[in-house]
């Protein structure tokens, strides 16, 4: 089969009648949702579970609770990154298994961009800050436009003091921000910023969450975003670098991790 008929087949995958699995494990909470005849179902809170732990009971209860089966599933959207690198290891892998398992295509999405999308009612950027460590948190900043939500700067990793040189160097002068903090450490909100922080709190916002992802799956009109479990990647910034890790089949036809 072709490069080209190969995506033709995932496209149409996409259309045709199924279900649609949505995962996040970027976070600190897993948070998994379930599109099927235009009904949208999220996962309940595991708190006694480990991510690792949780993810295929919570897919399978999902599928059950639509009278659905697992090989129902048609595509899947999954959150690459940035985020904690052990959650999304967890998620990416499991997406990317299941899959290669069913034939179905995967829509990578961006963390900063799915909270994003749910703050962004007007065409003022939105920048979203989510805890790496400590002392530091993940920065973007995003706008809705003609072409839908992009991400005009990010993400880097910002230290202590380090947010209103961030944007004031962002080329976006005379720009009123709103900042979404997802736990960004207070050290990273220190200095002289004065503008408005909207704290994200997961479990508070899952529907909200799993609503976002699905309308950033569909946002491309022609799936140009929809890709094949070779091309999908975990996407984690820190520092001045970008660090990615993908998984691959090897020659012996088992998955690989491979970081580049």
């Amino acid at each position: 089969m072709t490069e080209e008929n190969g995506r033709d087949t995932i496209m149409r995958e996409m259309r045709a009648p199924g279900c649609h699995l949505l995962v996040d494990t970027s976070g600190e909470q897993l948070l998994l949702g379930l599109v099927a005849e235009g009904k949208l179902i999220v996962s309940d809170r595991r708190d006694s579970l480990r991510q690792i732990e949780a993810i295929s009971l919570e897919v399978e209860s999902l599928v059950s609770r639509m009278n659905l089966e697992v090989s129902s599933i048609s595509s899947i959207g999954v959150v690459v990154g940035p985020g904690s690198m052990a959650g999304l290891r967890v998620g990416v892998t499991f997406s990317k298994t299941l899959s290669y398992a069913l034939g179905c295509g995967i829509v990578p999405l961006a963390s900063h961009e799915v909270i994003a999308n749910i703050y962004a009612e007007t065409l003022d950027p939105v920048v979203v800050l989510r805890r790496v460590r400590k002392q530091e948190a993940f920065g973007a900043i995003c706008a809705r436009g003609l072409s839908g939500l992009t991400t005009l700067s990010g993400p880097v990793v910002l230290g202590p003091n380090q947010l209103s040189t961030w944007l004031g160097n962002a080329n976006q002068t005379g720009t009123t921000f709103l900042v979404v903090s997802d736990r960004a450490p207070s050290q990273v909100l220190a200095g002289d910023y004065d503008g408005d922080v909207v704290n994200f709190h997961l479990p508070d916002m899952r529907r909200e969450t799993c609503e976002s992802m699905w309308q950033l799956m569909n946002a491309a009109p022609d799936r140009t975003k929809l890709k094949s479990h070779n091309d999908v990647a975990i996407s984690y910034v820190r520092g001045a670098d970008t660090k990615v890790s993908y998984q691959r089949l090897n020659s012996t036809g088992d998955l690989e991790w491979v970081k580049d």
